[in-house]
């Protein structure tokens, strides 16, 4: 039954299109799995464990660095920051970054949308990483060695990188007629 067919053509008892369909179980038609039954599980190539193996294993390093050297790494204040940019990223940055992805998104071409979107995600992510260190947070006055460089430099510079690569992106697209 189709959606241009009228009252006429439903079989009687039925209320709109499609309903009759209800009293046949999900998938009989081979459109998927019958109700009630779960599909097949997903199967995954050696890539994904290779990749799953070794992030497990850095992350494995990782905590027993902070652990191993916890007099120079605060585990709680540590465990702090990584929550509080957790809940930063949730509540501020993926909001922010979706709205604005939606405003722009009416604005722009097709051609350059995903190419921004794409600049601005990371561009929030890389601010948000490297605010700590653009606030100053840790430097000592008598001790020079403690956040030596120029990061708000450094920072406009990634995010000059991001944007130029952002503006290659569009430009191919734009070039080869892609609207995806």
């Amino acid at each position: 039954m189709t959606a241009a067919e009228g009252p006429a053509d439903r079989p009687s008892g039925t209320a709109s299109p499609g309903a009759a369909d209800l009293d046949e179980p999900a998938g009989r038609d081979g459109s998927g799995p019958p109700s009630g039954e779960v599909g097949p599980a997903p199967t995954y190539g050696a890539s994904f464990w290779v990749g799953l193996a070794v992030g497990w294993a850095v992350m494995g390093y990782g905590v027993w660095g902070v652990l191993d050297e916890s007099d120079l790494t605060r585990p709680p204040d540590l465990a702090l920051w990584v929550v509080g940019a957790a809940i930063a990223h949730d509540a501020l940055l993926a909001p922010v970054v979706a709205v604005v992805g939606v405003a722009l998104a009416a604005v722009l071409p097709r051609w350059v949308r995903g190419p921004v979107r794409a600049a601005l995600a990371v561009s929030g992510v890389v601010v948000l990483f490297a605010y700590p260190a653009l606030r100053g947070f840790g430097r000592r006055q008598g001790n020079p060695s403690i956040l030596p460089l120029d990061y708000q430099r450094n920072v406009l510079l990634v995010l000059a990188v991001v944007w130029v690569v952002a503006a290659v992106a569009a430009a191919v697209r734009r070039r080869a007629g892609t609207d995806r």
